[in-house]
């Protein structure tokens, strides 16, 4: 499977290695090119334990890419941008916003899955799954846009270890093709326990 991760922090860069590890394809965006150049060259700018050692694996590997470019096409974007306090305290959410936008007006193929791991307020996921299929119909396109909102539960210094090993992986959708989908993605991490719990999107972001 061919995945993309939208962000290089804290959340977005152990999830790609993480998922890379696993034996996906992952490219990993961020807007920072001189972030994006480091981390080709496998310089971290960040430390995670045995993160450094992960991305050098799996550039070696073949498996992990660093682009300031979203490709076109992918069976699933994640999307882990920051969303940092406004003014009068509530998240701003614009950021997530303008790349699920960017990536529905981009994207090739018949079904879109988006998974929104950055911290929204309830009901954000389901405005952006409106907006981008809203974008899909206007660009005369066909495909199925599923937005999933799979929250984080990671500390950090210990995010590898915390993606690997999860206690839970929530995944807020009702799509069945998105649920089965992002499962597929995260099976690895879920072998000796079940360790899914679906729900609706507005539950998961509570």
């Amino acid at each position: 499977m061919n995945i993309v991760v939208v962000g290089a922090g804290y959340v977005g860069l152990p999830t790609a290695a993480c998922l890379a590890d696993t034996g996906l394809f992952v490219t990993c965006c961020d807007l920072n090119s001189d972030r994006i150049s480091r981390l080709s060259d496998a310089q971290v700018d960040l430390y995670e334990e045995s993160l450094e050692s992960l991305i050098v694996r799996n550039l070696q590997a073949g498996r992990l890419f660093f682009s300031t470019e979203i490709p076109q096409k992918s069976d699933a974007y994640f999307i882990t941008v920051g969303t940092p306090p406004l003014p009068n305290g509530e998240a701003d959410s614009s950021a997530v916003f303008a790349v699920a936008e960017k990536i529905a007006r981009n994207f090739v193929g018949n079904e879109l899955i988006i998974v929104i791991k950055s911290t929204v307020p309830i009901g954000t996921t389901d405005e952006i799954q409106e907006r981008i299929q809203s974008i899909l119909t206007q660009r005369g396109q066909t495909c199925t846009a599923h937005v999933a909102f799979c929250p984080e539960f990671l500390r950090q210094g210990t995010a590898v270890k915390d993606t690997l090993r999860p206690d839970r992986i929530v995944i807020g959708t009702q799509s069945a093709f998105a649920f089965a989908t992002i499962k597929r993605i995260y099976a690895d991490f879920s072998r000796n326990h079940d360790r899914f719990l679906q729900m609706d999107s507005r539950s998961a972001e509570m």
